[in-house]
């Protein structure tokens, strides 16, 4: 049976981990940690964007907002032959039902 003094005494055993995998590992949990930050972040988002919707407003129809770029014109276009589904004039409202928007932007 092992006792501590008789595993203190195989300290000088263990072998350090190479610098690699020591960086890899303080990388891949500051990533974990700002995945969780995002998700959190999301929720909270996602809550509050449904707490802020005016009861008795939705008219049955979808809202999508459009930002110039990658076949912007064709999406718009499409969009706008079904007559559910109206254009939201400020970009910067965040209660749509769908976006469109080039991933160089971020959006």
């Amino acid at each position: 049976m092992y006792t501590w003094q008789k595993l203190q005494s195989l300290q000088w055993m263990k072998k350090e981990e190479p610098e690699e995998i020591v960086r890899y590992n303080k990388y891949t949990e500051m990533t974990q940690e700002k995945l969780r930050g995002r998700k959190e972040i999301q929720a909270t988002y996602n809550e509050v964007s449904k707490d802020n919707r005016i009861a008795g407003i939705d008219d049955g129809n979808f809202k999508f907002c459009i930002v110039a770029g990658n076949n912007s014109a064709l999406v718009r276009r499409v969009l706008e032959t079904r007559e559910w589904w109206s254009e939201l004039p400020d970009k910067q409202t965040t209660l749509f039902n769908f976006k469109w928007c080039p991933t160089s932007k971020f959006c």
